[in-house]
């Protein structure tokens, strides 16, 4: 399967997957060459992701998904509220933590 990115979106592309590469490696202790496979498939499920949804009305999926979405990010909150529990992290240095309370924020207000 091909992708056509601007310079731009690539970019942004990039960064995120070294921060997911990261996130895994530091938040969540994962090796490095795991790190490197996890935060690089994740990526690439995103793109197809992306994807398959650009193929449907976008206001029908969000209407029909955002239950499911909103049970999911509460899910997504709370693993990682219970794992800073159990590591003695702080909440407030979880980077998955707080995109999934934004997230969530969001989803409430639609």
């Amino acid at each position: 399967m091909s992708y056509h990115f601007t310079q731009e979106q690539l970019s942004s592309l990039l960064y995120a997957t070294i921060d997911m590469y990261l996130e895994f490696r530091d938040v969540h202790e994962h090796a490095a060459e795991a790190s490197r496979f996890e935060s690089v498939d994740e990526m690439f499920q995103g793109l197809d992701a992306d994807r398959e949804l650009a193929q449907h009305d976008p206001t029908e999926r969000l209407r029909l998904q955002l239950p499911d979405l909103l049970d999911a990010l509460k899910e997504i909150e709370a693993h990682h509220v219970e794992q800073n529990r159990i590591k003695g992290r702080e909440e407030n240095r979880s980077t998955t933590l707080r995109i999934a309370r934004a997230a969530i924020a969001k989803a409430c207000a639609l």
